[in-house]
């Protein structure tokens, strides 16, 4: 028994599932505490939390149940992970990306596509959100 486990953007992170020491695990590898409110603590020490879909949709926040897909932060449009969502922001926000980020080198995660400044940000990111893969 577990279930799939969103970012507060919507964007998909994992399946959850529950453990019998009381913790919820992506990957058997990534622990997260319980909130009780339908949110969850955690992350391998990377402070992340995660939301299950009933709790983003009271929210009113847009979800795709569909782990391939990525919400475009700009926009908020849906795109297959990889090259449609990198392809959509060169053409539809280059200079808004450019205005956001300045020169920063910008590294898209190859696990779930979302972006993040090369070096620490992304560093952190796999290590929390992809440790098992």
């Amino acid at each position: 028994d577990g279930f799939d486990v969103f970012r507060e953007d919507g964007s998909y992170v994992g399946f959850l599932v529950p453990y019998s020491d009381g913790k919820f695990y992506i990957d058997g590898e990534i622990p997260f505490d319980n909130n009780g409110d339908g949110s969850f603590f955690g992350g391998a020490g990377a402070g992340l939390t995660v939301y299950t879909l009933e709790y983003l949709q009271k929210s009113g926040v847009a979800v795709s149940e569909d782990p391939e897909m990525i919400q475009c932060e700009f926009c908020g449009e849906w795109f297959q992970a990889g090259a449609d969502y990198r392809n959509h922001v060169a053409a539809a926000h280059a200079e808004e990306s450019a205005e956001m980020y300045g020169d920063q080198e910008r590294v898209q995660c190859e696990y779930c596509g979302e972006w993040f400044n090369a070096g620490a940000d992304y560093r952190n990111h796999v290590m929390a959100a992809h440790s098992g893969n």
